[in-house]
């Protein structure tokens, strides 16, 4: 497997497919609001998709622990968004999609 160093990889790189530069914005646009998965990887795929950068047998390499991927020409930020938060008999929040306990009204 060949790997490839994210810093090494550009959004905006030309396509396999026609050798033209898709701008940043253009492939963003290409993506929203479309189920990827939920892991790190299948968003970047779903990003870079076509892209000369990553050849089609290369994994890209990154920090998996990282709540950001930093590219050639941006940074990729993943952020969890809670679907539904309720309050508990402790009159702390618990966020349903992301179990975990919010102390002190979400302060810590």
């Amino acid at each position: 497997i060949l790997r490839v160093p994210s810093h090494f990889v550009s959004v905006n790189a030309a396509s396999k497919k026609d050798d033209t530069n898709i701008d940043i914005f253009t492939r963003i646009r290409s993506i929203l609001g479309l189920r990827v998965g939920g892991t790190k990887d299948s968003c970047l795929a779903a990003l870079l998709n076509g892209n000369e950068d990553l050849p089609n047998n290369a994994q890209l390499e990154f920090n998996r622990k990282s709540r950001f991927v930093e590219l050639k020409d941006c940074v990729v930020i993943f952020v969890n968004m809670p679907e539904k938060i309720v309050e508990n008999d402790e009159n702390s929040m618990i966020c349903l999609s992301f179990p975990n306990l919010w102390i002190d009204g979400g302060k810590l």
